[in-house]
């Protein structure tokens, strides 16, 4: 098993568990435990924000780790397609999701909750946040398809 290979395990391996870290634990554990919806707003947008950074760097080093060893690659447009998704999904993160979710936030937090323009606000923010989840729900379920080929390839390698 070469190098490359290794490290794109442990890259996915990390992916996988800082995502359901950050989605399952740290942002539902700030908007129990901080009392101020805003500032537990501004927590999780910095906990995102940040790990969407990340996320960008673990989509170039697996996808350059990859392609060391496109040639063991058995299902290469699925396996490929993955890494595709994965680096377009952390770059739409970084770019356009999570900064405009802080934007509409903090449009929100100037206005009254009666107001027209706060729900139109609150609408978008639904709608984004809404779209960030499901795709991150896909994001775990293609980094678990990655980890899946990568092992089952391992475990054909070694008959």
């Amino acid at each position: 098993m070469n190098k490359a290979f290794k490290l794109s395990l442990i890259i996915l391996g990390m992916w996988l568990g800082m995502t359901c870290l950050i989605d399952f634990v740290a942002v539902p554990a700030a908007f129990r435990n901080i009392s101020s919806r805003q500032e537990a707003g501004t927590l999780g947008m910095i906990l995102f924000s940040t790990f969407n950074y990340m996320e960008v760097i673990f989509a170039l080093i697996f996808s350059i780790c990859t392609f060391f060893y496109r040639d063991k690659i058995k299902c290469k447009k699925s396996y490929f397609g993955a890494c595709t998704f994965l680096v377009l999904l952390s770059l739409a993160y970084v770019l356009y999701m999570t900064p405009r979710i802080g934007e509409v936030n903090e449009k929100k937090w100037n206005l009254s909750e009666t107001s027209e323009k706060y729900k139109v606000l609150e609408k978008e923010h639904q709608f984004l946040h809404s779209t960030f989840r499901k795709s991150d729900t896909v994001k775990i379920l293609v980094l678990i398809f990655l980890m899946g080929a990568a092992v089952r390839r391992k475990e054909e390698g070694m008959e």
